[in-house]
């Protein structure tokens, strides 16, 4: 239910309205962050090529790690937003980042305690929004970039 609240098309849309500032305002630079939606870098790479170095793309090691089939029920330490998607979506992700589409991975780390998390309950909708991940995002990239 938590993926379903936050479609890739709500992603897409802020992009979208992104790109037409840059297009609009010549001096205007501007950066995607936690990109999480890979059906947004067709449009990304045409922005890009047409901003002349103004626009900036940047995803997070959990979209490049995890998949939404692999988030356990209740696994509110993977909630995050955007939402973790599809193993297909993680790959064109992937793909994104090599092909030069995506710049840069952040880690987007978001600590809180733990009763913040819901993790007695597993309930995604009023838990926290972040993944803690600052000590492990490299290595976990880095297999995940390996493998």
């Amino acid at each position: 239910t938590f993926l379903a609240t936050r479609p890739p098309l709500f992603e897409r849309r802020a992009i979208e309205a992104l790109v037409g500032l840059v297009e609009e305002i010549p001096s205007l630079r501007a950066h995607v962050v936690h990109l999480s939606d890979a059906g947004s870098l067709q449009l990304l790479r045409q922005a890009k090529r047409a901003s002349g170095g103004r626009l900036s793309v940047e995803t997070c090691p959990h979209y490049l790690v995890f998949s939404a089939e692999e988030v356990p029920d209740g696994e509110t330490r993977l909630k995050c937003l955007p939402p973790i998607r599809g193993a297909a979506n993680r790959e064109g992700l992937w793909e994104g980042l090599s092909d030069g589409t995506v710049d840069l991975i952040a880690s987007d780390h978001s600590p809180c305690a733990p009763e913040l998390r819901a993790l007695s309950s597993g309930d995604f909708l009023t838990a926290w929004a972040g993944i803690s991940g600052l000590q492990s995002s490299l290595q976990a990239t880095w297999t995940a970039a390996a493998s």
